[in-house]
């Protein structure tokens, strides 16, 4: 039954299944509204592609935002030039050009998303062809199809931010990265530096690879693996080999991140630039080896060269990325709110926001590794084991990694921070899962097998079912073990709430002919609500107390009042709304109320 599909009955499928993909993806980006973090990063996808223009943004890489840049260089919309004046932040240029500019935002947050809903389908063959190489036919539709109907992966392939670049660079790294490894050659090595170099362009924790990546080959060198290159007829020795293989991928990276780098910032007025790197956040380490001031000093010298300029700024947006995650932020968690990372915070929110198939699937697999080590690998030599299952178990330690840099991360803002392990262990359970099933299938008899197939079907469907109850609602998807009603209860930010669900709350105020409503929501400026609302909102606070009528606030502000922006920060919280049953939760992340005068209060 596994072993039976065909080329073309796998190549149907797969255009299929990304097909659906595809169509999800493009109904997310036409009915989701604005996120919180698009806000700043549309407007600067337009001045990096169109302008060539760094200073929007600089705390990102930009080949997501060159990505997204490129229709809205087609579509040329009225771009404001208070931008260049240095007098709003990001986010107000983000306002001005979407709400004030006689703009359509609609049509720009559209086009601007839609080639990330199309590097996504792309990616898509890269999932199914690692997990084919490794696995078989088989193992590569079980890994595509757990992809392309992931809610977390549709959630995040069609919004302007860099979390899906991240997680398909990863995947691509370790994929060349293990080729290279199986067969050696220089222009493998080549290619896991561009691609690595690609990787580094669209998120800064890319970084964090490199100890990963460092300590894979000196695993190779310790356990004698075969690794020898050959150039120009001469064989070069294992040690040789893993020294020229770094220094290609590290030079192929660098001059890939200068390209990038440059192209996108080679109009950026050196006077900006100075601007850019005196307000940097450095603390009183600086780079780490200087202080402060000979960082900010050596910063500005590699600036003022055009050769180095590219890669002063990336640096720079390393310095901002960094103090970020080094300041942390409020996380509210398990009912409470922390002013610090939890360790448990991203192992917990993978539990709650992972399909139930999907952990189903990885308890077959881990049964699977426990039958492989306990009657097959534990009187093999450990050496032999790893080189045998060398894919897996390299995708097995990258997860580990990945996770344990989760755990150890002191910004616990969503799980979209740990996408990049959903590819790999996709292609994982795509591998052992058949396997697993294949052994089964050996040793049962008739109906045992059908049994086994309908399982294989149930899950199959299940994780259809799933995609399909929660479109478009996908960024906020809990799964069945929680429920909607529940989650917010445990966390909010971008696992549920990231400014998604305005649109929706449009459409349910003008179903219901609401005259007037008062607004608190996460994610969503005033000029946003104006927008789309009119003279029918208005914008609320928790300070402004106790009031009557309707009133939509978000799921993370009615936890809790850190979240506000310095602005309209405030003690004053909604413990008082919780006296009250909210009529609504729009799309997993605004809870709607309607309190009469003198109402009854209900329990909560």
């Amino acid at each position: 039954m596994l072993k039976s599909i065909s080329y073309a009955q796998a190549t149907i499928f797969v255009i299929l299944i990304l097909l659906i993909m595809g169509v999800a993806g493009v109904w997310n980006a036409h009915g989701d509204s604005l996120t919180a973090d698009e806000i700043a990063h549309i407007p600067a996808a337009y001045a990096i592609t169109a302008l060539h223009d760094y200073r929007l943004n600089p705390e990102h890489p930009p080949l997501i935002k060159m990505l997204s840049g490129i229709p809205l260089y087609f579509l040329k919309p009225n771009f404001n030039n208070a931008w260049k004046e240095g007098k709003n932040s990001q986010s107000a240029v983000g306002e001005i050009m979407l709400w004030k500019s006689a703009n359509n935002p609609d049509q720009i947050l559209f086009w601007a998303r839609l080639p990330i809903v199309i590097l996504a389908a792309f990616f898509g063959l890269a999932v199914y062809k690692w997990a084919t190489v490794v696995g078989g036919r088989a193992a590569g539709l079980v890994a595509i199809t757990l992809y392309a109907l992931s809610p977390n992966i549709i959630a995040h392939s069609h919004l302007v931010t860099t979390d899906f670049g991240l997680t398909a660079g990863t995947t691509l790294c370790l994929y060349f990265l293990l080729r290279c490894i199986h067969k050696p050659t220089w222009w493998r090595a080549v290619v896991v530096g561009a691609v690595y170099g690609l990787t580094l362009l669209t998120k800064f924790s890319a970084i964090e690879l490199i100890p990963f990546f460092g300590l894979v080959l000196i695993y190779i060198v310790i356990a004698h693996v075969p690794f020898k290159l050959k150039i120009h007829k001469k064989i070069l020795s294992t040690a040789q080999s893993i020294v020229l293989v770094i220094t290609l991928i590290l030079f192929t990276s660098l001059i890939v991140v200068w390209t990038g780098c440059m192209v996108a910032s080679y109009r950026t007025p050196q006077a900006v630039v100075e601007q850019m790197i005196n307000t940097a956040p450095f603390d009183d380490k600086g780079l780490g080896i200087f202080s402060k001031q000979h960082s900010q000093e050596l910063l500005r010298k590699t600036a003022t060269h055009t050769l180095t300029r590219p890669l002063a700024l990336y640096t720079l947006g390393v310095t901002k990325v960094f103090a970020r995650v080094k300041n942390g932020s409020t996380v509210f968690f398990l009912g409470t709110e922390h002013q610090h990372g939890l360790w448990y915070y991203y192992p917990l929110s993978f539990l709650i926001k992972t399909p139930l198939s999907v952990l189903i699937l990885c308890l077959f697999s881990l049964v699977y590794c426990l039958y492989l080590w306990f009657h097959r690998a534990k009187n093999t030599p450990l050496q032999k084991t790893i080189m045998r299952f060398l894919d897996e178990t390299i995708i097995i330690a990258a997860l580990m990694w990945l996770i344990g840099v989760g755990i150890s991360s002191n910004l616990n803002i969503g799980l979209r921070h740990l996408l990049p392990i959903y590819p790999l262990l996709f292609i994982l359970l795509g591998v052992s899962s058949t396997r697993f099933f294949r052994l089964l299938l050996n040793r049962s008899g008739l109906w045992q097998r059908r049994m086994i197939f309908l399982l294989i079907l149930a899950l199959f469907i299940y994780q259809i079912i799933t995609l399909i109850t929660h479109l478009p609602h996908t960024l906020s998807y809990v799964n069945e073990a929680v429920g909607a009603h529940r989650a917010y209860a445990i966390t909010v930010d971008s696992n549920l709430d990231w400014g998604q669900s305005l649109k929706y709350l449009v459409k349910f105020v003008n179903d219901r002919q609401i005259r007037h409503i008062k607004l608190d929501l996460f994610g969503v400026s005033p000029q946003e609500a104006q927008y789309y609302l009119g003279k029918k909102q208005e914008t609320w606070r928790s300070k402004n107390g106790y009031t009557t009528g309707w009133l939509a606030i978000s799921v993370t502000y009615y936890q809790s009042n850190s979240y506000y922006p310095s602005t309209s920060k405030s003690d004053a919280t909604y413990d008082w709304l919780r006296a009250y049953r909210p009529v609504a939760l729009i799309g997993g992340s605004i809870l709607v109320f309607y309190i009469e005068p003198q109402s009854d209060t209900v329990d909560y």
